[in-house]
């Protein structure tokens, strides 16, 4: 970058109609010598200090900057070729508390309103997904004093961000009142990162891409004519994923997202950490199965709902599935508790799987 300009307020309608700042940059050229330059930036975990919620020792983390710039004629005087390269790579390890089913509710023990553990069973069609949650090495927490339910669990999950960053100009002195230049850069990137539960990741992938070409022409000497074409490309992708192995509701598709909260509502709040794949930008309108919910205490934790709710015919969950098709029901309709009234309707939801407990 040779120069810049940042435009903040009262800027002309040549630069569009967008709100904030304008940044005009003028790239390097190439000259009738050959330079060059190289760099690199490492940075570590040797000398890091243990986290607060570090479990164990202290987690991975180097980050690498790297990168150099090379320009130098084509034909003295009159061609010229300037590039420069940056790469960017990250390994971290996050530190990571989730919210997740204790060892005792795993194994079908809850909490009754007097803190006394009973047993209540964990329904067959729900035992699978308890390996979306990672197991608790920490901490019980309690409700008012007494075992709730719900432990906490640490962890360093990595994340992984790889980023590289490329431009290129041409120049070509046309002659003495004629200058042409054309410019291209783009940056391509993916970042593999955890979610509050370490066993729900997201992958993510953007890919931009500028070009642009400008003949500058010396009219007289008190007047410049600048002709300029630009085109520009952008591409961005994500989806979650899970690397537990666990039967999807559609065959070759991956568990939803399962969200446990206090209610039926369409957003309510997470009581647990939030487990399975996440919402993606390859969404599906999604069939659901749901069934006809009932009244039960509102004072039950969430993971005691879960439960219960699955462990017996008292109260039903409602599922909405993830990653499903208009045109394909779901495969595990005769999975439902027997005396739930399950069915097939469509819904709205897309690439998400909701249990919501009344």
């Amino acid at each position: 970058m040779r120069e810049f300009n940042v435009e903040t307020d009262t800027y002309g309608a040549s630069y569009g109609k967008r709100d904030g700042a304008q940044v005009s940059i003028v790239t390097t050229s190439g000259t009738n010598q050959l330079h060059g330059s190289a760099f690199e930036f490492l940075r570590n975990s040797v000398l890091d200090a243990r986290n607060y919620f570090d479990a164990g020792s202290i987690p991975e983390f180097q980050r690498n900057q790297f990168g150099g710039a090379l320009g130098g004629p084509i034909r003295a005087d009159k061609l010229f070729l300037f590039g420069s390269y940056e790469g960017f790579r990250q390994n971290w390890g996050l530190s990571a508390v989730s919210l997740v089913p204790d060892n005792q509710a795993r194994q079908g023990y809850l909490p009754n309103s007097s803190g006394v553990e009973q047993y209540v069973g964990v329904n067959s069609a729900i035992a699978p997904l308890l390996a979306l949650w990672p197991v608790q090495n920490g901490p019980e927490l309690l409700s008012n004093g007494l075992p709730s339910g719900i432990a906490e669990a640490f962890s360093h999950p990595p994340q992984h961000i790889r980023e590289d960053f490329g431009t290129t100009r041409f120049d070509d002195n046309i002659g003495s009142k004629d200058l042409l230049f054309a410019v291209f850069t783009v940056d391509d990137s993916t970042a593999n990162t955890p979610t509050a539960n370490p066993l729900s990741l997201v992958n993510e992938s953007l890919r931009e891409q500028v070009a642009s070409v400008q003949e500058q022409h010396v009219v007289s000497p008190s007047l410049l004519n600048t002709a300029r074409i630009g085109f520009s490309r952008a591409s961005y992708f994500f989806t979650g994923y899970t690397p537990v192995s666990v039967p999807g509701w559609v065959t070759g598709k991956q568990v939803g997202a399962i969200v446990i909260s206090g209610s039926t509502a369409s957003n309510g709040a997470s009581t647990i950490t939030g487990a399975g794949t996440n919402v993606g930008s390859n969404n599906k309108t999604a069939a659901a199965i749901s069934s006809r919910p009932t009244t039960t205490s509102t004072g039950r934790v969430a993971a005691s709902r879960l439960r219960q709710a699955c462990g017996s015919s008292a109260c039903s969950p409602t599922i909405c599935l993830r990653k499903t098709s208009t045109d394909r029901p779901p495969q595990h309709s005769a999975n439902l508790p027997s005396g739930h009234g399950g069915h097939i309707h469509r819904s709205p939801f897309a690439h998400r799987t909701r249990l919501a407990f009344p």
